[in-house]
């Protein structure tokens, strides 16, 4: 008789384990497909941002860039980081530009990393910051950090 109860209690903690393991899966499941769902709208908003650009409606383009930008596209990351550090079509906003271009490198975009590295080690349009132009030029060439 106690042996059933033990095995009851057994099997019923085995069995709620498992129920909340299967909303974990469940949870997990839905934030990926969320996360993919999202990288796929943020790359359809860059190729809009890009049909804009090229038909010169800057206003409609940086909208597009923007929104895929604060969903995370690397790429657009990258292009409103130049355009903020050169003012062109938009207001000169250095600081904001290191940000976007920073966003784009922390996701392994190259060319980012290598104008981060370059625009701290020459000093020109922030201040020169050699252990910032390091870590940067590391992540460009892909070593570990020190």
């Amino acid at each position: 008789m106690v042996r059933n109860r033990i095995f009851l209690l057994i099997a019923l903690v085995c069995m709620a384990i498992g129920m909340q393991a299967q909303e974990n899966v469940e949870v997990t499941t839905s934030a990926t497909l969320d996360s993919v769902a999202i990288k796929k709208e943020a790359a359809e908003n860059y190729e809009k941002g890009n049909k804009y650009w090229k038909a010169k409606e800057w206003d409609k383009a940086l909208t597009y860039y923007e929104m895929a930008a604060e969903e995370g596209n690397s790429e657009a990351q990258y292009l409103l980081g130049l355009l903020c550090i050169e003012g062109k079509r938009v207001i000169k906003d250095v600081d904001k530009g290191i940000e976007w271009l920073s966003k784009a490198g922390m996701q392994g975009h190259k060319d980012a990393q290598f104008n981060l590295a370059s625009i701290y080690y020459q000093g020109k349009i922030v201040p020169k910051d050699t252990q910032v132009a390091e870590y940067w030029a590391r992540k460009y060439k892909d070593l570990p950090e020190q």
